[in-house]
C-alpha cells in the first residue's frame, strides 16, 4: 500500500516515476531515491568531464561527420572546416579545448600523414574488468558509401 507523501516528496516521487519509471511508495524510499540519484548525477558529471571521455565522444562525432568521405581530400576538407570553426571560436569551454586539441592531432597524424598506420587485420580491443571489449574502429567497412557502377 502506498503511503501518503509530503508535498516535497510527492514532487520527487513524480519525478522518479516520470524519468526512471520507479514508484516511490513511502518517505524513506523517496529519500533513498533522492540520495542515489545525487550520487548518480555526481558520477555522471565527473565521467562526462574527463579528458578521455571528451576525446572519445569527439572521435565518435568525427566518425559520423566524415562518414560519407570517399577520398582523402574530402576527409581533409571536413577536418579543415571543423578546424576553422574551432580556431574562430573565442572563449572556448574546457570541452571545446580538448576537442580542438584532438582535431589538431587528427590533422597532424592523418591529414598531414605524420601518424602511424594501424595494422589492419588486428582487432581494436580494450580491457574492461579483465574482459576484452571489441570496437569496430573509425571507418567501419559496413558504414562506407557503396560505389555505384
Amino acid at each position: 500500500m502506498k503511503d501518503k507523501l509530503s508535498t516535497k516528496q510527492q514532487v520527487t516521487a513524480d519525478f522518479f516515476k516520470a524519468v526512471d519509471e520507479i514508484e516511490i511508495i513511502n518517505e524513506p524510499m523517496a529519500e533513498v531515491g533522492g540520495r542515489v540519484h545525487k550520487v548518480y548525477r555526481d558520477v555522471l558529471d565527473e565521467y562526462l568531464s574527463t579528458k578521455v571521455v571528451v576525446q572519445f565522444n569527439f572521435l565518435e562525432f568525427l566518425k559520423t561527420y566524415t562518414k560519407q568521405c570517399a577520398t582523402p581530400i574530402e576527409f581533409k576538407e571536413k577536418v579543415m572546416e571543423l578546424l576553422n570553426q574551432m580556431k574562430a571560436k573565442k572563449d572556448k569551454t574546457p570541452t571545446e579545448i580538448i576537442e580542438h586539441k584532438m582535431l589538431k592531432r587528427i590533422y597532424n597524424d592523418v591529414v598531414l600523414a605524420k601518424g602511424q598506420i594501424f595494422e589492419y587485420g588486428k582487432d581494436i580491443t580494450a580491457k574492461y574488468d579483465n574482459e576484452d571489449i571489441k570496437f569496430l574502429g573509425f571507418f567501419n567497412p559496413e558504414d562506407k558509401p557503396q560505389a555505384t557502377s
